[in-house]
């Protein structure tokens, strides 16, 4: 966990973190974050593993810090988590390529939701 994403956890109050915690761990009949992110990483190559568990953690504390706030302040609704679970299981089945290409995709969407313009930004950064 990244220093600013160790930050993000820190700010959020008693309540959102007790939603965060539920959103990492899961529920009675729903995975957790960590659950989703251990079944993904199983289905890549082994020297994909390490970067691609960096991408899912920081992925992970993004959307679960951004949900866990109150419904009339969050911008990630529970909506939006299941339709990502969904992506992501399809794509699992079709193999690690299209496993990345979601979660890479996922991660743009988050991006353009929590901070329009970034992905603009890192895409005239780019040579």
């Amino acid at each position: 966990m990244t220093k600013i994403d160790k930050e993000l956890v820190e700010q959020l109050s008693t309540e959102e973190q007790e939603w965060y915690n539920k959103f990492q761990n899961g529920l009675m009949f729903f995975s957790g974050w960590k659950e989703i992110s251990e079944e993904i990483l199983t289905c890549l190559p082994m020297e994909e593993r390490p970067e691609a568990q960096r991408l899912l953690e920081t992925l992970g504390i993004r959307i679960g810090t951004e949900w866990s706030k109150d419904n009339t302040e969050r911008k990630i609704d529970t909506d939006q988590l299941q339709t990502w679970g969904d992506k992501l299981r399809e794509a699992r089945k079709s193999g690690a390529q299209q496993l990345a290409d979601t979660v890479n995709k996922i991660t743009i969407e988050v991006n353009d939701i929590l901070d329009p313009g970034f992905n603009e930004n890192i895409a005239s950064d780019s040579p």
